[in-house]
């Protein structure tokens, strides 16, 4: 096995320290956090013989919006495969750091509030046209532009991505 307590890297000019361990058994298994100001992330990753990645925890914070995502990754048998449920919130404050390309035309709206989302995805990354994405939102209220909006409730239910 190997641990590692303190690690401190760089990536895109972004600092991140690391803590955890890699156990390499019959079913390698991986657990980890990184945190920097914007991310807190803690992960628990099981790997099985037949080349699935099982997802036991991979939950956090990104930009002060919790997430918490549970399932698998196939990267062998015409791979990579997915079969992923998220759920998490998104505080509407921070979105335009998520989107960096839309980050000017976001602010021009002044979002604000939380919206509580769930999400499964489903599908090979070679071929995600085909893949299966259901997703809902839902706020008791949000803001744009000033304009107050109640129980909103966003939905994409069983949508095959066909491009």
């Amino acid at each position: 096995s190997i641990s590692w307590e303190g690690l401190k890297g760089t990536f895109k000019n972004k600092n991140y320290t690391l803590n955890g361990q890699w156990i390499t058994v019959d079913n390698p298994f991986i657990e980890t956090t990184i945190e920097a100001p914007e991310l807190n992330l803690a992960t628990k990753i099981q790997s099985k013989s037949d080349g699935v990645y099982k997802i036991l925890t991979f939950k956090g914070q990104y930009y002060g919006s919790p997430f918490d995502v549970k399932g698998s990754v196939n990267l062998i048998q015409g791979g990579p495969d997915v079969n992923l449920t998220a759920q998490g919130s998104l505080d509407l404050k921070n979105l335009a750091l998520l989107v960096p390309n839309l980050q000017e035309k976001i602010q021009s709206y002044k979002p604000q509030g939380i919206v509580a989302i769930n999400a499964v995805v489903i599908g090979k990354f070679k071929d995600w046209r085909k893949g299966q994405l259901t997703a809902t939102g839902s706020s008791q209220a949000i803001t744009l532009n000033g304009f107050r909006l109640h129980d909103v409730l966003l939905l994409v239910d069983k949508c095959w991505l066909t491009g």
